[in-house]
């Protein structure tokens, strides 16, 4: 397929029509591009790239209106969409539209049940095909119209081959007797959802190292800069970069004319400086938040928990021992994450997948290792 190729739609009627069309096809290549806090404040949906296997449509949804019919595609769960690592697109979709696919073909994911050694879209066509992509494209400004003709190209890529992708990767997945573990990994999918953070603003880097204080003031500083950057239409690192309110919440100026004399930060932190002294002031004045949840003992002494965390431990970590041995993709079946969500009692084997726990089960049975120690 030539990806020079490609129809770009960017009409009401045009839209209308090339809905009905994809409508009679049972498989289609959808990707999204979308912006991410990166140019603009908050979530937005720059450019759907569309395929059939054998024509690629471009639709500009800031053109063309209500996207209900194209949506409605998405979740027919007669046609199979495929997308390679389509997690924040659901993410965003659920967020704009309260809608999500419901058949997802994703060939990230079967890459990475096959181990590949990097699982990216650009590294998956270059092995399958010989195709190479231009990376720099992908962090352009997909708001700002008319689009490139390199982004354009760029994005078509993106849905270009999957058709003949997927036919490929379900060889291989087939060849491995993986292709009922991918078909479980794209049924979870369906369970995607947008979920603001609780504490967004302990994601930051470097934020975990404030004391229970600072951590305070931050997100009160944090909830200010969102506040401004929202207003202006900005993301929030424009007004102030991540490492630089890390940075404040620790040693906060003492005054609002310091708050006016600040280097390295966007000049509406000068306009607004009352607002950023006023909140710090409010947060000193205000009880700091209780961020880490205690995990519950059940009754257990702190001695008795963390002796049955030591030995859920060591039970476990001779089941990945071992799964490492026997898997190349060992880290997707039993994480140190779900090991330790699961020696802390904050999970049990009934939470994984199927295909996981009935590999954790066999291998404890190959070790003669008994389980009942993991039961709550």
């Amino acid at each position: 397929m030539s990806i020079d190729n490609f129809t770009l739609i960017e009409s009401a009627n045009e839209f209308q029509q090339l809905c009905s069309y994809l409508g009679g096809f049972e498989i289609l290549g959808v990707d999204f591009e979308g912006e991410w806090n990166l140019h603009r404040y908050g979530l937005h949906l720059c450019l759907v790239q569309v395929s059939d296997g054998e024509n690629i449509f471009l639709i500009d949804p800031l053109q063309v209106g209500d996207l209900d019919p194209f949506l409605s595609i998405m979740e027919n769960p007669s046609i199979q969409i495929i997308s390679h690592g389509p997690q924040s697109d659901i993410v965003l979709m659920d967020y704009l539209f309260g809608r999500r696919p419901s058949n997802v073909f994703d060939t990230e994911k079967a890459a990475q049940l096959l181990g590949y050694e990097s699982t990216s879209l650009s590294h998956v066509l270059d092995h399958h095909f010989g195709i190479s992509k231009n990376m720099k494209v992908r962090v352009s400004n997909w708001n700002k119209r008319p689009l490139s003709d390199k982004m354009l190209t760029y994005a078509a890529k993106d849905v270009a081959f999957l058709h003949d992708l997927r036919l490929r990767l379900i060889d291989e997945l087939q060849g491995r007797d993986r292709l009922h573990w991918h078909a479980e990994e794209c049924k979870a999918l369906e369970d995607i959802r947008h979920r603001p953070k609780e504490n967004p603003h302990m994601e930051l880097q470097h934020a975990s190292k404030l004391d229970r204080r600072q951590a305070h003031v931050l997100k009160y500083l944090f909830q200010t800069r969102d506040a401004i950057a929202q207003a202006c239409d900005k993301p929030a690192y424009y007004i102030i970069p991540n490492s630089k309110l890390v940075e404040l919440a620790k040693t906060p100026p003492p005054s609002v004319k310091a708050w006016t004399e600040l280097k390295g930060v966007n000049p509406r932190v000068k306009r607004h400086a009352r607002r950023f002294y006023d909140a710090v002031n409010t947060a000193r004045n205000t009880k700091p938040d209780i961020v880490r949840k205690a995990r519950s003992r059940n009754g257990m002494s702190k001695n008795q928990f963390f002796r049955m965390v030591d030995q859920r431990t060591q039970v476990l970590g001779a089941i990945r021992d071992q799964i490492k041995e026997a898997y190349d993709i060992y880290p997707m079946i039993l994480s140190m994450r779900n090991l330790k969500r699961v020696a802390y009692g904050e999970a049990n084997l009934d939470d994984f997948k199927s295909w996981q726990k009935e590999i954790v089960l066999e291998t404890a049975e190959e070790l003669d290792l008994d389980l009942s120690i993991l039961q709550p």
